[in-house]
């Protein structure tokens, strides 16, 4: 039986973390040439487009955050207030002056958010906020950095892997780079990139781009087991019981044991808990799934069924939306 200590730690601790086997569920190559990929905006063109499609109100005028807005769709002024007002969580503060200033040059909100975030960087903030419910702010979250416009097309690289039913992420949902250069003292190793709130941190810069859609796909299956009855799917009783994982009754949070019943581990990493077999079978189903199908029928079916509805990813013509 784990430790409390080595509990927590398998919740914390990514794969790059693991010494020996299989760390990853499934290879860079089969990122690389995997069949499936779904519509994201890349360009500012298209996300443009994105934002005239959702145009139906255009204010003359709008207040906010003490930019004084004109000419802009609801849906711009929502997204920028997302962005910058701080998460009522959080203890940041908010860099009035920075604001101000802004506020001072610009009338519209592409000028502003290119004030505040970059103009590489303006309308990718923007469209994920709107298109993925992702807040990758770091005006807004405690211990953030800007984002980097190569970091950004990562992340927009990733969810074009993801099913459009799967991609719209609870209300702004927090996506940030943890402090550049600064260690986050829950962590016991330099050697995490990231984690499920999600953090991503300055590890994960030292990976392949193939590693880090790796590892954001990842975060985000921890985010599609989440049922709002609080049924997860990654504790349900048929999960657990195909996976031969129980629960300790005492920290049911963070303490796990497995049974000894047969199953196909997908990674050295999906040994730590029935959390971490969840979101790393969930990486085998989407890029290797032949081989999930092959070695564990039970948990591909499951996936299939609970989080996928139904749709395989073999080939490009059964994951077309």
């Amino acid at each position: 039986m784990k430790s409390l200590l080595s509990a927590l730690l398998s919740l914390l601790l990514f794969p790059g973390s693991a010494r020996a086997g299989a760390d990853y569920a499934v290879s860079e190559v089969s990122i690389r040439k995997a069949p499936c990929h779904f519509a994201v905006a890349r360009t500012d063109q298209e996300i443009q487009n994105h934002f005239l499609q959702r145009a139906d109100r255009i204010t003359s005028e709008n207040t906010a955050q003490g930019f004084s807005f004109k000419n802009d769709s609801a849906e711009l002024i929502r997204v920028f207030k997302n962005l910058t007002e701080a998460d009522p969580y959080s203890e940041i503060r908010k860099d009035t002056r920075l604001l101000a200033t802004a506020a001072g040059h610009c009338s519209t909100v592409i000028c502003a958010t290119e004030y505040l975030f970059g103009k590489d960087n303006a309308w990718k903030v923007l469209y994920l906020n709107s298109r993925f419910n992702l807040n990758v702010s770091h005006l807004r979250f405690d211990h953030a950095s800007a984002w980097r416009s190569a970091e950004l097309d990562t992340i927009l690289n990733a969810l074009s892997f993801v099913p459009t039913e799967l991609s719209r992420f609870s209300e702004n949902k927090k996506l940030v780079h943890y402090r550049r250069g600064a260690k986050d003292p829950r962590n016991e190793s330099s050697a995490v990139a990231a984690n499920s709130e999600i953090l991503v941190y300055d590890f994960w810069n030292t990976l392949s781009e193939e590693k880090q859609i790796y590892i954001l796909l990842h975060e985000f299956a921890h985010l599609w087991a989440l049922r709002d009855d609080g049924n997860d799917l990654d504790r349900s009783e048929d999960w657990l019981h195909l996976t031969g994982w129980e629960m300790i009754p005492a920290i049911p949070d963070v303490l796990w044991q497995h049974n000894g019943q047969k199953t196909f581990w997908v990674s050295n990493y999906a040994q730590s808990n029935s959390i971490e077999d969840f979101a790393e079978s969930v990486m085998a189903y989407l890029f290797e799934p032949q081989k999930l199908q092959r070695n564990d029928p039970a948990k591909y079916s499951f996936l299939k069924k609970s989080l996928f509805k139904g749709k395989d990813f073999h080939q490009p013509g059964q994951c077309a939306n």
